[in-house]
C-alpha cells in the first residue's frame, strides 16, 4: 500500500521530510514546528517513527472535515482506495524514480498535466506542476508493483483538483475497474483500469457525456504526449527546482 511518506517542514513550499526527519529536526531544535501536507496544507501527524511494526507516516487530523474530499493525499480519499491496496516494489521505484527526473520525461509529465487542466495559457503554472510532483512524491508513486513510466505519468492527474470552464464547478478522477479479475497477477493491476471523473463536492461519478474517463494504457499516453507543445524553457523553473542539472 502508498503511504503519506513526505511533508513540508515548518512552512508550506518548504522542505520535504519524512517522518523521522521531522521528529529530528523538531528535536535539536528544541520546538515542535509543524508538518505540513503538500496536497492541502493542513497540519499533519507524524506516525510510527521507530517501531519496528509500523510503516512510519504522516497523517491528516481525524478533524479535517472537507478536505477528506478535497486533498489528493488524504487516506480516506476515494482516489486512493485502489492504490491503497497495490503492493510495492522499492528496488524497482527508486530506479523509475530517477527516471522520472531527467528532463525530457520531466517535460512530457508537464506537458500531459497542463493539457489535462484545460491546455490554455495559465491554466497550470510551473509552481503548481511542482506541487504536484512533490505530491506524487510523498506518497511514491514510482513503487507500484509493475508499474511503468507511462503509468507514473497518468497517476499523476490523480493528484490535482480539476474544474468545468463554464459552471466552475470542480471534478477529480479516481481508479476505476471496468472487468473483473479474481486471479490478475500482481503485476499486471492496471489493466482493465480507467481513471474515472467524479465530482469533488459529493463523489459522484461524473457523466461521459460532460467528461469522459481516462484510459490507463501506455495508448493513451502517448497520443497525449505525441505532439509536444512546451519545451525546455518553458520549464526552467521545474528543473531549477528539481536540480534536474545536478
Amino acid at each position: 500500500m502508498s503511504v503519506l511518506s513526505k511533508a513540508y517542514y515548518k512552512n508550506y513550499g518548504g522542505e520535504l521530510v519524512t517522518p523521522s526527519q521531522y521528529e529530528a529536526k523538531n528535536r535539536i531544535q528544541g520546538t515542535k514546528h509543524p508538518a505540513i501536507c503538500v496536497g492541502c496544507e493542513e497540519h499533519l501527524i507524524s506516525h510510527g517513527v521507530k517501531s519496528p511494526n509500523v510503516t512510519e507516516r504522516f497523517r491528516h487530523h481525524k478533524n479535517t472535515g472537507n478536505n477528506v474530499i478535497k486533498c489528493p493525499l488524504h487516506s480516506s480519499s476515494k482516489r486512493n482506495s485502489f492504490l491503497n491496496k497495490t503492493k510495492l516494489d522499492p528496488s524497482n521505484g527508486n530506479m523509475l524514480r530517477k527516471e522520472f527526473f531527467k528532463k525530457e520525461n520531466l517535460l512530457r509529465a508537464y506537458e500531459l498535466c497542463h493539457k489535462m487542466k484545460g491546455g490554455t495559457p495559465g491554466c497550470l503554472p510551473q509552481k503548481e506542476f511542482i506541487k504536484i510532483i512533490e505530491a506524487a512524491d510523498a506518497t511514491g508513486i514510482w513503487y507500484y508493483k509493475g508499474i511503468k513510466l507511462w503509468g507514473v505519468m497518468i497517476i499523476l492527474l490523480l493528484k490535482s483538483n480539476y474544474s468545468f470552464k463554464k459552471s466552475g464547478q470542480q471534478y477529480y478522477y479516481k481508479f476505476k475497474r471496468t472487468k473483473i479479475c479474481k486471479n490478475r497477477p500482481d503485476n499486471e493491476w492496471w489493466n482493465d483500469l480507467i481513471l474515472q471523473p467524479c465530482f469533488l463536492s459529493d463523489n459522484k461519478v461524473v457523466d461521459k457525456k460532460y467528461k469522459s474517463p481516462i484510459d490507463f494504457t501506455e495508448y493513451w499516453y502517448q497520443n497525449q504526449v505525441s505532439k509536444m507543445k512546451f519545451t525546455e524553457v518553458n520549464a526552467d523553473k521545474i528543473f531549477s527546482h528539481f536540480k534536474v542539472d545536478e
